[in-house]
């Protein structure tokens, strides 16, 4: 189990006084206040407006991606495929065999679908993270 003060301790140890130090503690200030249900769909704009828009597209995403690593494991990283208004949740796998094969099974339909690209996101979730660390 590891707590708020130990995360932002590694966070510091890995990142020092870097700029994505900040973001990293920022992101976690943000996990850890706001209701857990509210952690399950977490996008690059969530990042954004946590952060209130002050780093840079990179910066930004080198502190997502830490967070999601192999060190940290805080956010879970995730994907669908949007169509008509309609998401279907992809796992990673699906989403590889995609990119190996050219076009993506459809979720539903079973249908081959070749322009799928324009139509995955990815998103993240925090919600088993904070989960974990009060049961």
């Amino acid at each position: 189990m590891t707590s708020k003060r130990t995360l932002l301790e590694t966070i510091r140890d890995d990142w020092g006084e870097n700029i994505q130090s900040h973001i990293c503690m920022e992101i976690v200030d943000y996990i850890f206040s706001v209701p857990c249900d509210q952690l399950a769909y977490l996008t690059y704009g969530t990042f954004r407006n946590v952060t209130q828009n002050k780093y840079s597209n990179q910066e930004l995403l080198s502190a997502i991606q830490y967070l999601y690593g192999d060190v940290m494991k805080v956010l879970e990283v995730k994907f669908e495929y949007i169509e008509d208004g309609e998401d279907y949740p992809l796992d990673k796998e699906e989403l590889a065999k995609a990119e190996e094969t050219g076009y993506l099974v459809h979720p539903e339909t079973g249908k081959e679908i070749e322009d799928f690209r324009d139509k995955v996101f990815i998103y993240f979730d925090a919600q088993n993270f904070r989960q974990e660390l009060f049961i």
